[in-house]
């Protein structure tokens, strides 16, 4: 069975027509990205989103945390005040993270629970209850996701 030329040419039509049409949409979305980040990055564009982040985004539960790992993931650590930290809670020690420290010293820790290391309970804690962890925020978190697995080597940098 042979199929006549004006359907394959009509199909080929059509196809191409789908093909420019998605290129188009997506040289659209990239140039809308590459304008904001340019927007973003002027006076205007730094204020504007640190307006969003206080008066909405750091009430989200896990916006911090989240906010951090992907700053470290991205080597943009500067801004970022939340350290990994193992401490004395009770009778045992727990992975937490450090998320702020007052003014004589102490610490306010969040100790997440595993597997899902946005999800825990916040802790006031003395300096003496709580060592630091030379490791990147990613290897504290990666250690919760997997339950523990990784944590000797996170002990091993304990200060």
């Amino acid at each position: 069975m042979t199929v006549p030329v004006w359907v394959l040419l009509g199909f080929a039509a059509w196809t191409s027509g789908i093909e420019i049409a998605t290129l188009i949409a997506i040289l659209l979305i990239l140039a809308t990205c590459f304008i904001t980040g340019l927007i973003m990055r002027t006076q205007i564009g730094v204020r504007s989103r640190e307006l969003v982040e206080r008066i909405g985004l750091n009430r989200l539960p896990g916006y911090t945390l989240v906010k951090s790992l992907t700053q470290s993931f991205a080597g943009a650590m500067e801004g970022s005040t939340i350290s990994v930290a193992i401490a004395a809670n009770r009778d045992c020690e727990v992975l937490a993270f450090i998320v702020e420290e007052h003014d004589n010293g102490d610490y306010t820790v969040f100790v997440p629970n595993a597997p899902t290391p946005t999800i825990g309970t916040i802790y006031f804690l003395k300096r003496e209850k709580v060592r630091q962890l030379d490791v990147p925020m990613a290897a504290g978190v990666d250690c919760i996701m997997q339950r523990g697995v990784g944590s000797k080597s996170l002990l091993a940098k304990a200060s």
